[in-house]
């Protein structure tokens, strides 16, 4: 059971025109999804590189030149090249005073408390 349907000449040039506005008003749509999608992209690079800036690793030597060198051995910048640096010696036995150490754990109660035995017998 097939249907036919005539449309006068206007109903159809009226349906075309339609079609034309529908695929028009589509492909406004997707210009304006592709440039707020870039919008979106340019506007997310400053973001995750502050972010990463906040929360990556720190270190005052990356951040500031000037406290690279705030932690260098002096006597080593100032002897001569060449010339190895004197070990520091230290004394072969060191004294140290005799001590005893504390026991550990609780103080046992004063033997003039009064005690008392409890015996629990069991059924």
């Amino acid at each position: 059971m097939t249907t036919t349907i005539t449309l006068s000449s206007d109903d159809y040039q009226a349906l075309l025109s339609d079609h034309q506005a529908l695929l028009s008003e589509q492909q406004r749509l997707a210009n304006q999804l592709r440039l707020v999608t870039v919008e979106r992209d340019l506007l997310k690079e400053p973001l995750d590189a502050f972010l990463h800036r906040l929360y990556a690793a720190k270190s005052e030597a990356r951040a500031n030149p000037a406290q690279r060198d705030l932690f260098l051995n002096e006597a080593e910048a100032l002897a001569p090249n060449g010339a190895p640096i004197a070990e520091e010696t230290t004394p072969e036995g060191v004294e140290v005073a005799a001590h005893n150490r504390k026991k550990r754990g609780r103080k046992p109660l004063d033997p003039h408390l009064p005690r008392e035995i409890v015996r629990h017998l069991c059924p």
